[in-house]
């Protein structure tokens, strides 16, 4: 019995791109190792066998909707289907070409950002064939810059400048690193910075900043990455509207100085699982919106001065507050109200 993962008509199955991972093959013997791939790593398959005109269109429709897809063909093969829809790094999905005997692994596309260096090293431990890797920083053992940012969930600026500090860590350059989180990148010649105003004062060209601040000051040499470190707690009333919670958030961080990019979740209680406004809000801001069970919460209650009508609708007497205090290192703004809403605002160093 075939994979229930095969597909007779290629489609995005979800709405949710991390959960779009396609194998294509194109000749019998890649059938064995798609089905052999499906089963371990749980991804679509597709028999693409004289069906190069139905593959196009896939990608031409739907190449932003992939979180990965992977060829069991030659690297032509590959490259001539996606070379018409390639965008940039933080967009393409993860490529990985394994050619039908199974001899090699190898990362066509988004190496870094994108996943499929990890991914091909997954595969590759699983086939126990080659991994071909052409990375400039994997090859020398260093870890890329846009790897750190990807497996810490932080938010880069400016892609661009991915560039320019990979060639200095590549030529084995010093490079200035502040960051309000707790994780250092791994580099042998790194010059940690304690605070934004030694970052001021470098004189190195390329200084990588990890933040959720609004900077005050610019420069062409730092490479600014943001930290997904707030915490949002929100309650509301019904019938309120998506764009007044937006504003509300952006006025509140601006007024703390934070960037909107560093958001990391909004979390409300079970109840507000279909309150349109904070999923529309959620939805804007690109964030997580976690739901919280009531019993979960009431250990936080006594924390905070509640309110007996928010009590008798919720069965909590507090909304806001509790909800970003679970997921907090510390509040900085507690039960904000307006326009229906009530806001708190926490942060979380990782």
């Amino acid at each position: 019995m075939k994979n229930p993962n095969y597909m007779t008509k290629l489609s995005v199955t979800s709405s949710e791109r991390q959960k779009n991972n396609y194998i294509l093959y194109f000749s019998p013997d890649g059938e064995k190792i798609a089905t052999d791939l499906g089963n371990k790593f749980s991804f679509k398959i597709f028999d693409a066998r004289g069906k190069m005109g139905e593959v196009r269109e896939f990608l031409s429709s739907f190449w932003q909707d992939i979180n990965s897809i992977i060829f069991i063909s030659s690297i032509a093969i590959c490259v001539r289907l996606i070379k018409d829809f390639i965008t940039t790094k933080d967009k393409d999905p993860a490529v990985i070409v394994i050619d039908d005997k199974k001899i090699n692994t190898i990362p066509i596309l988004s190496n870094h950002l994108g996943g499929a260096g990890n991914l091909a090293r997954e595969i590759s431990e699983f086939l126990e064939n080659y991994l071909v890797t052409t990375t400039a920083t994997d090859n020398r053992g260093i870890m890329g810059i846009d790897v750190f940012a990807r497996e810490n969930s932080y938010k880069i600026e400016n892609l661009k400048g991915i560039k320019k500090v990979s060639k200095a860590m590549i030529e084995g350059e010093k490079v200035g690193f502040y960051s309000i989180c707790k994780k250092v990148l791994p580099y042998k010649n790194l010059v940690v910075y304690s605070d934004l105003d030694e970052v001021k004062k470098s004189s190195l060209q390329n200084v990588i900043v990890i933040t959720d601040k609004l900077l005050d000051f610019q420069s062409e040499n730092i490479f600014l990455m943001r930290s997904k470190s707030i915490i949002l707690g929100v309650g509301s009333r019904k019938g309120t509207k998506s764009l007044d919670l937006i504003n509300l958030i952006n006025e509140e961080l601006f007024d703390l100085n934070l960037s909107s990019d560093s958001i990391k979740m909004i979390v409300s209680i079970e109840l507000k699982k279909d309150e349109k406004s904070i999923i529309e809000t959620a939805r804007h801001f690109k964030v997580d919106f976690r739901l919280e069970k009531i019993e979960e919460l009431k250990k936080y209650e006594d924390l905070f001065l509640g309110s007996s009508l928010v009590k008798s609708v919720t069965g909590l007497s507090s909304v806001s507050e509790p909800c970003a205090f679970k997921y907090s290192e510390k509040l900085l703004k507690q039960k904000i109200k307006k326009d229906g809403f009530t806001l708190t605002i926490g942060v979380c160093y990782e």
